[in-house]
């Protein structure tokens, strides 16, 4: 069974988080909110805005949309500081969770 998407788009426009770590077929990681606290953690000491905006998208559950309205950013540019929020979590979870297994980012 492959595992699912680390983050996949929900119903509102939003985005969830997901992971999936396979050590010997026995240990899953799936805890959304776990996950995006502990990427949150590291990415608030390196970029507080970058943190703020993945919040807004990750956990507030806003629509792009409406993001980059409040922001004043273009879309495209939301886009591309979400895919380096998601490439620091990929870097984060992989020091925590060897073996770690991510789908192809959506943005």
């Amino acid at each position: 069974m492959p595992p699912p998407a680390p983050f996949s788009t929900g119903a509102s426009g939003g985005v969830c988080f997901n992971a999936h770590v396979d050590v010997g077929g026995a240990f899953k990681l799936g805890e959304q909110r776990e996950l995006l606290r502990l990427c949150l953690a590291r990415v608030v000491s390196v970029d507080p805005q970058l943190a703020e905006l993945a919040a807004d998208a990750f956990v507030d559950d806003m629509r792009q949309a409406d993001i980059c309205t409040l922001v004043g950013m273009s879309a495209p540019t939301l886009r591309k500081r979400l895919r380096e929020f998601i490439a620091l979590c990929r870097a984060e979870l992989t020091t925590h969770a060897p073996g770690i297994t991510f789908a192809e980012a959506p943005m």
